[in-house]
C-alpha cells in the first residue's frame, strides 16, 4: 500500500513540476523515466531526477571550468529560489498544500555551499503505518550539468489509474513530459555504477541495488 500511495505522489509531482513556467527548459530522466515513462522495468517510484536545460542559464556548449562552477551555483539557487516557490505555489493552486510540504535542501559550507544538483523534499502525509525503507517523501533532485538531450515526450499515470482506469488520479490536464531516452539513461547507470565500484564508495552501497536492477 505503500509504494502505491508513494507513485500516486510521484505521478502527481511529476505533473505538476512539468505546469510551471519554466518547464519547456526541464527534462525527466533516470531510473523512475524507465517504469513510469516507457514502462521498461516494474520498479515502484522512489524519486524524480531532473535537467535544467543550461541554456536556461544563458550558457551554451563547452563549458570552461569557471563557467562550470558559475552554472553550479545559478542552477542551485534556481532550485531553492525559484522552482521551490513555483512548486509551493501550484501546490497551493490544486489544493495539496494541506496534505504536503516542500523543503528544498539547505546551503553547505565551503565548497558545496551551493549543492549541484540540489534536492527538494516533498513530505506528504501518509494514510498508512510508517514504513522504514519507504518514507513518506518524494525527493526531487535537479541539476544543470547532464546534457539536455537526447529526449522524446512521454506522458505518465499512477500505478493506480493504470490498473483500474475508471479512477482518474490526474490532478492537472494532461501535459507532455520531456524524457531523457532510456539509452541515455543506461549510460548513466553504468557510469553511476563503474564509479561506485572502482572507489571506495562500493563498501557503502546500501540502497544502490536499483540501479543495477
Amino acid at each position: 500500500e505503500q509504494a502505491v500511495e508513494k507513485d500516486l505522489w510521484v505521478s502527481i509531482i511529476l505533473q505538476l513540476v512539468f505546469t510551471l513556467p519554466f518547464s519547456d527548459k526541464l527534462v525527466f530522466k533516470g531510473g523512475t523515466s524507465l517504469s513510469k515513462s516507457f514502462g521498461l522495468i516494474e520498479r515502484f517510484s522512489e524519486d524524480i531526477d531532473l535537467v535544467v536545460d543550461r541554456s536556461f542559464f544563458d550558457l551554451h556548449g563547452d563549458l570552461t571550468k569557471k563557467q562550470i562552477k558559475g552554472l553550479r551555483k545559478k542552477s542551485s539557487l534556481f532550485v531553492r529560489d525559484d522552482l521551490t516557490s513555483h512548486l509551493k505555489a501550484a501546490m497551493v493552486s490544486y489544493g495539496l498544500d494541506e496534505y504536503c510540504t516542500v523543503v528544498p535542501e539547505d546551503d553547505g559550507e565551503g565548497d558545496h555551499t551551493y549543492p549541484e544538483p540540489r534536492k527538494i523534499d516533498v513530505y506528504y502525509r501518509t494514510l498508512f503505518p510508517l514504513n522504514e525503507y519507504l518514507q513518506p517523501r518524494v525527493m526531487l533532485e535537479i541539476g544543470a550539468r547532464s546534457l539536455f538531450e537526447p529526449t522524446v515526450n512521454t506522458s505518465i499515470q499512477s500505478l493506480v489509474t493504470t490498473q483500474f482506469p475508471q479512477i482518474d488520479t490526474g490532478f492537472v490536464s494532461a501535459h507532455t513530459i520531456a524524457t531523457a531516452t532510456p539509452q541515455k539513461t543506461f549510460l548513466e547507470k553504468a557510469f553511476l555504477l563503474h564509479e561506485l565500484f572502482t572507489s571506495q564508495r562500493g563498501r557503502s552501497a546500501e540502497r544502490k541495488s536499483r540501479h543495477l536492477y
